[in-house]
């Protein structure tokens, strides 16, 4: 009989052996943004950038908006950077429709003070829409919100 236990394997492991020596810090966001990671760190890989050469500093939420901090070690050229910055600026917009949770399109909600991107099954009664909400979720988000005296017409 064995003693051994399965253990899982996390997100962030996942995500690091993927992109051995260029994810090398904890997200501090959900798992519902890693499609938006991963089409990140795939251009930073093809674009030739070596991992020695490329410093992750932090990968976070803020605002509802995936944020992700880097730098460059050493010289790359600017087509490289211009690529890179390209792709970072594309995961930035996408994580601003996009449940931080879920990965499903979501709206931006203020809940608390806190700015979130949310799909409709994470929206509560209470929460503030902050921007408009996209036709294919409006049935489903004013469903979310009924009773709690939040138009979805924001």
């Amino acid at each position: 009989m064995s003693t051994e236990k399965q253990t899982e394997v996390s997100w962030y492991d996942r995500l690091s052996a993927d992109y051995p020596g260029y994810v090398t810090r904890f997200p501090e966001c959900n798992e519902g943004w890693d499609r938006l990671l991963r089409g990140f760190f795939e251009v930073v890989m093809a674009s030739g950038v070596k991992p020695e050469q490329f410093d992750l500093r932090q990968i976070k939420e803020k605002w509802g908006e995936l944020v992700i901090y880097y730098y460059f070690k050493d010289e790359v050229d600017e087509e490289t950077i211009d690529r890179i910055r390209a792709a970072y600026h594309a995961a930035e917009e996408a994580s601003r429709e996009t449940c931080e949770i879920t990965g499903k399109p979501g709206v931006l909600i203020e809940r608390g003070g806190w700015y979130l991107v949310r799909s409709p099954e994470y929206i509560q009664p209470g929460d503030n829409i902050d921007g408009p909400i996209p036709e294919t979720l409006k049935e489903a988000v004013d469903k979310a919100l009924a009773g709690s005296g939040v138009a979805g017409e924001a």
